[in-house]
């Protein structure tokens, strides 16, 4: 988990240095620093839903495999037979 964080954050940074010229554009025209900054928060607001709904899928998706019943089980391949003697 801390790894993700990490990896976020990292992302987080870089976009905000490949930003760095639009940001400057932006203020130089008139934006506040804070209406600069909901730009970018919203941006990555937009990732992170995208990370929960995506994560949401996944765990959909994996509970619906894991729930269904293997057809290599030993109890499909080979029957059950009832020997008396």
């Amino acid at each position: 988990m801390a790894l993700a964080a990490l990896s976020v954050a990292d992302v987080l940074y870089l976009n905000l240095r490949e930003r760095a010229a639009e940001i400057a554009t932006l203020k130089t025209i008139g934006w506040a620093g804070d209406t600069s900054l909901a730009s970018s928060s919203w941006r990555s607001g937009g990732g992170l839903l995208g990370s929960i709904v995506g994560a949401a899928i996944g765990l959909l998706v994996g509970s619906l495999v894991f729930s269904v019943p293997s057809m290599h089980s030993p109890s499909r391949v080979l029957p059950r037979v009832l020997v008396v003697s």
